[in-house]
């Protein structure tokens, strides 16, 4: 039998960095393991890296369908990480520094 982390709802918005620049993603919950984000289009087996703030954290699309998509986190992360990627946002946080696609140079 396979162990699942205990989901926790979440209403965040995250980064999602992937090959091709970066996209907002709303986290509706989020485990240790992993996470479900909504409102984006992934396709399963890419890799990502899920941004919030100063914390990031690389992981891989396990499913996608229907603009939603399940991810695992390549390591697992610490019940505190969990905490902060639940906190609510409407919006990025205005602390939260400006991400750019990969080949932007500023």
């Amino acid at each position: 039998m396979r162990y699942r982390s205990n989901r926790l709802p979440s209403q965040t918005l995250v980064n999602l960095r992937r090959e091709t620049g970066v996209v907002l993603g709303d986290l509706r919950n989020i485990s240790q393991g992993g996470a479900r984000v909504h409102g984006v289009e992934l396709e399963a087996g890419e890799k990502l890296t899920m941004e919030m703030d100063d914390l990031m954290f690389p992981c891989w699309v396990i499913w996608a369908r229907d603009n939603m998509a399940g991810i695992r986190f390549d390591k697992m992360i610490t019940p505190s990480q969990v905490s902060l990627l639940r906190q609510e946002r409407s919006g990025p946080s205005t602390n939260q520094r400006p991400l750019r696609s990969f080949g932007t140079r500023h």
